[in-house]
Parts: structure tokens; sequence; C-alpha cells
């Protein structure tokens, strides 16, 4: 019984892991019905002035780009969906912050209040499937705290 509850338990934890792929091995390609299929995991890049964490599923892309201003720190939640399922063309939302100084569990919660809205936006536009947008996000949550050294020396922290 206590084997069963550890693989109760692990089970979840190797799925998220399982979902931020390195971008270099997994990716997205078109179906026989023209559609996209795969995962892309959650990719970092950072250039000079922006670090963004994206991931693709299916046809349905997320980012959070951290931008640095001479105000500060701006951030961007986007999501794109190319194409929209029956062909009704493609659509996208964003949400805009500027960086605060929250504790990153608070940030976290606020990043999650935007990804939320941003999905939700876009999937009322399109016809997305339910298990794209109910698990594009997995694994975000490990990758925002495993980049907190970067997004601290990209702030200037």
């Amino acid at each position: 019984m206590t084997m069963a509850i550890r693989i109760a338990l692990i089970a979840p934890l190797a799925l998220a892991l399982g979902a931020c792929g390195s971008g270099e091995t997994n990716e997205v390609t078109r179906g026989a019905n023209g559609m996209p299929k795969g995962d892309t995991g959650w990719t970092v890049n950072r250039t000079d002035e922006t670090l963004v964490m994206k991931r693709q599923l299916d046809q349905l892309t997320v980012s959070y780009t951290l931008a640095q201003q001479r105000d500060g720190a701006e951030g961007e939640i986007a999501a794109k969906v190319a194409p929209c399922l029956n062909g009704k063309g493609e659509q996208s939302a964003t949400r805009s912050f500027t960086s605060t100084d929250y504790d990153d569990a608070s940030a976290l919660a606020e990043l999650r209040d935007g990804f939320d809205y941003v999905i939700s936006t876009v999937s009322d536009r399109c016809d997305i499937p339910e298990n794209v947008t109910g698990t594009i996000v997995q694994g975000f949550d490990g990758l925002y705290f495993r980049s907190a050294s970067d997004r601290d020396e990209f702030l200037g922290q």
C-alpha cells in the first residue's frame, strides 16, 4: 500500500516535469488535416532586452515576456492560436503588467491569473480542444522558479 501511495504522489510530478521539455527534441508538425500537432515544451530565451518563456502545444502558443525598460521591467503574458479549428483564422490575446516587488509565490499567482485570462480569451474565439487549454501551462511553475537567477540577473537584482 505504501508503494501505491508513493506512485500516486510521484506520477503527477513526473508528468509536470515531462511537460518542461527543452524545445530541442520536441517539435510541432502539421498533421494530415493541416493542423499543428505536438509540443515544444517550455523554452527560455534571453536577448539583450528581453527574457521569454514560451510553449506551443498543438495550435496554441503561450508566452511570458519580461522586457527591461527605462522605468523598470515590463511584462506580458500572451496566447496565440494559429490556426483556429474549422478555418476560423488566427486569434491572440495579451495581458501586460509592470514587474512588481512581489515574492515569487505572489508573482506566480498573478501570472497564473494572466495565463487563465489570455487562454480563456482565445479559447472563447476559437475551438481549442480542452485537453490543450487545460495542460499547456503545466510545468510553468517549475520553470519560473528555475529561472529565478536569470530573472534576477536580467532585472539587475
